[in-house]
């Protein structure tokens, strides 16, 4: 079996655009320190060497094996931020940011047939695939 890697691609670069604009947030920066921003900083590099991964495989299918590594690292990066940032009082533009990101993380789990993370908004909160993806292109 294999992955259509331009599947994975448009939410992998939505949510490695949502967490750049988080990086770059200054309303966030002021709230974190050096430690977190540490760990923030090597989460995001993370990220984007898988992004890159999956990026130059645009156009092929790679094995499920494959396809699930980029996943669990991109979940893995992303429990890290959002690790960083819960403890936090996080600013409106933030938390927005964190809502798209935790929407599309389940769908990118679920196209390699990973078992969905139950999403930490209620049901009534949560967004719809379209909202995050907008919110998320918009912050890169």
């Amino acid at each position: 079996m294999t992955l259509n890697v331009s599947d994975l691609d448009r939410y992998s670069s939505a949510l490695l655009s949502g967490v750049t604009a988080l990086a770059t947030s200054s309303s966030l920066s002021n709230l974190l320190s050096t430690a977190q921003r540490q760990a923030f900083s090597d989460a995001l590099v993370t990220l984007q060497r898988t992004e890159h991964a999956i990026t130059t495989a645009l156009g092929d299918r790679v094995s499920l094996v494959i396809g699930r590594n980029w996943v669990q690292d991109i979940a893995s990066d992303i429990d890290v931020i959002q690790a960083v940032l819960k403890p936090l009082s996080l600013p409106p533009s933030v938390q927005i940011i964190l809502q798209a990101i935790d929407t599309l993380l389940p769908i990118i789990e679920a196209l390699v047939g990973s078992v969905a993370r139950p999403s930490s908004l209620n049901a009534e909160g949560k967004m719809t695939e379209s909202e995050a993806l907008a919110i998320l292109r918009g912050h890169g």
